[in-house]
């Protein structure tokens, strides 16, 4: 008795090259790709197990998702390195940056520190003109009274 089976749609260019021999024979007599010897061999020589049950578009489709996946995950990947890059570039751009404030910081303080010892210089020199300037003037006002009181000694001759 002799079946009658359709024959498998085999369109161009989706076959790896270890199925695209097997394909052949596969697409010239149905019988085969029915066969599970068939999907176990096709398996092996693709490198994956076909579970039982499954057509050659099945395994196809599965290898297109397969493929499309993994070349997702690889552009995932390179995004995933890019960004880590990216952000130890930044992570070093911050780091010189505190450096680079840090530094501005002490130098600041140093130029300040300067300028307030020369600030209690001057207001140091200028508290002694001050006390110099009453000290005269407490004197200045003393020989004026004496004068003034009689004691002629004390009074400015010009």
């Amino acid at each position: 008795m002799i079946r009658q089976i359709s024959p498998p749609v085999c369109p161009a260019g989706l076959f790896t090259r270890a199925l695209a021999g097997l394909v052949l024979v596969a697409c010239a007599d149905p019988t085969i790709a029915q066969d599970q010897k068939f999907s176990i061999l096709a398996a092996r020589l693709s490198g994956s197990e076909i579970p039982t049950g499954s057509s050659i578009e099945d395994v196809l489709q599965r290898r297109d998702a397969n493929l499309e996946q993994a070349s997702l995950a690889e552009e995932q990947l390179a995004r995933n390195a890019a960004s880590a890059a990216e952000y130890e570039r930044r992570k070093r751009d911050a780091e010189e940056e505190r450096a680079r404030i840090a530094a501005q910081d002490e130098a600041n303080q140093a130029a300040f520190a300067a300028a307030r010892s020369v600030f209690e210089a001057e207001k140091a020199r200028v508290d002694a003109l001050n006390a110099k300037y009453e000290a005269d003037m407490a004197r200045w006002e003393a020989d004026v009274a004496a004068c003034k009181a009689g004691d002629y000694s004390r009074c400015a001759r010009n």
